[in-house]
């Protein structure tokens, strides 16, 4: 081993460690694994179908006078969204929007309302 800047005695470092063995890890604490409640056929058979609700989201959208709305959001009371339905059409907003725009019918004011909060309750219950 050469010395550096006209170093006499230079050695290497490696003569000064003591290496010693590193203690073992401490026992991981487990975690309760998540319990995910299993879908059954019949079940399933209940949930609305995208294309389904996609064609009730476009005659919300479409509909121009206040028993067209209501006539949509009595087909969709009647449906069973799943939470992952309800994130991908985004059709909460389109009921508080038709909400908005026929504030003048209580009968279309209370049936969205209930509609947005019975979604809310599925959409966390699924999460």
């Amino acid at each position: 081993f050469a010395p550096r800047n006209g170093s006499r005695h230079h050695q290497p470092m490696d003569r000064f460690v003591t290496k010693t063995k590193r203690p073992p890890p401490p026992p991981r604490e487990e975690k309760p694994l998540k319990r995910f409640r299993q879908r059954t056929i019949v079940g399933l058979a209940k949930v609305t179908g995208l294309r389904r609700l996609a064609a009730l989201q476009s005659g919300l959208n479409e509909a121009s006078k206040a028993s067209e709305v209501l006539e949509v959001l009595e087909k969709l009371s009647g449906e069973h969204l799943s939470g992952e339905a309800l994130k991908e059409t985004r059709i909460g907003k389109d009921v508080t929007e038709a909400r908005k725009r026929f504030k003048g019918d209580s009968k279309v004011q209370e049936l969205a309302k209930t509609l947005i909060k019975k979604w809310k309750r599925q959409y966390h219950q699924d999460q």
